[in-house]
């Protein structure tokens, strides 16, 4: 467990929380120690079938194989589509998604996490460096005004840009780091101060709920700058809200794979330049 050191009890895998538990009775120096099945959970799973529910209500097979223990996070990609013009993607109309684990009868499972990737109505990633598919990811060189009150994101600020779909009117951004905590620094009070901006071209119509998608920001000021040595690993979620002023009836639509922290050769933070089109109303 060295390396989850710093991590919430309640944000480690399950294995990994049984681990802890075993550790914390054993701190106590305890003469005797009872164990009922302790590696319960810490199996993890290895072949596995995954299937699609269709319109028609039956169960079709998407992908299958053997989990690579070595890494973490893993990815599958569903095959056996309908298929369209690029012969890597598979479309499917599913209703469900069903998980098969196979030549593992009467052990206890342990998954951290299951994600469904794919087209959802609303969704968030981070944006990418060109060439090099880095998280674009960095300190403001210099002053950035991003709306005509004058608005602004100040030079020296720790930059996160991505790109999102959904409606910018009730959207709101919030990234957290490797330990599941909120990304931001810290106030006076001990608050968290962080900020974030979701933009989008205007429309046609001049109508925001003709917007899709668009452009998010997320920063931290030079006054509220965290300790980015601690800062390894990010990701991205984005919520839905009733009222974009009090943030009432908030609640998770996408969320996005962890990054890593870019570091250039010197392992400092990349610079990172942020111009506004005006005619468009959009941001690189």
């Amino acid at each position: 467990l060295d390396g989850e050191w710093d991590y919430k009890a309640s944000n480690l895998p399950y294995g990994k929380q049984r681990k802890l538990e075993i550790a914390r009775a054993l701190a106590t120096e305890p003469k005797l120690l009872l164990l009922d099945e302790p590696a319960a959970g810490m199996n993890p799973i290895r072949d596995y079938t995954i299937s699609v529910r269709e319109s028609n209500g039956q169960w079709k097979e998407a992908a299958s194989g053997t989990f690579d223990q070595s890494e973490d996070p893993q990815i599958v990609y569903f095959g056996s589509g309908r298929k369209e013009n690029n012969d890597n993607l598979a479309g499917y109309q599913a209703t469900a998604v069903k998980l098969a684990i196979k030549n593992q009868a009467g052990r206890e499972i342990g998954i951290a996490e299951l994600d469904v990737l794919g087209v959802t109505g609303d969704d968030v990633d981070f944006r990418r460096a060109e060439g090099d598919n880095r998280a674009v990811i960095g300190k403001l060189t210099k002053d950035f005004i991003y709306d005509s009150q004058g608005g602004k994101i100040p030079a020296g600020s720790l930059v996160f840009t991505g790109v999102y779909k959904g409606n910018p009117a009730y959207n709101v951004v919030i990234l957290y780091d490797q330990a599941g905590n909120i990304v931001g620094g810290e106030g006076a009070d001990g608050s968290i101060n962080a900020n974030q901006i979701i933009l989008a071209e205007v429309p046609d119509t001049g109508n925001i709920q003709d917007v899709s998608d668009g452009t998010w920001v997320y920063w931290i000021e030079p006054d509220h700058m965290t300790d980015l040595s601690r800062l390894e690993k990010v990701r991205a979620e984005l919520y839905r809200v009733d009222d974009a002023g009090t943030n009432a009836g908030q609640r998770l639509v996408s969320d996005s794979m962890f990054v890593d922290m870019p570091r250039t050769g010197s392992g400092q933070l990349p610079d990172i330049e942020l111009t506004s089109l005006s005619q468009s109303g959009s941001t690189q």
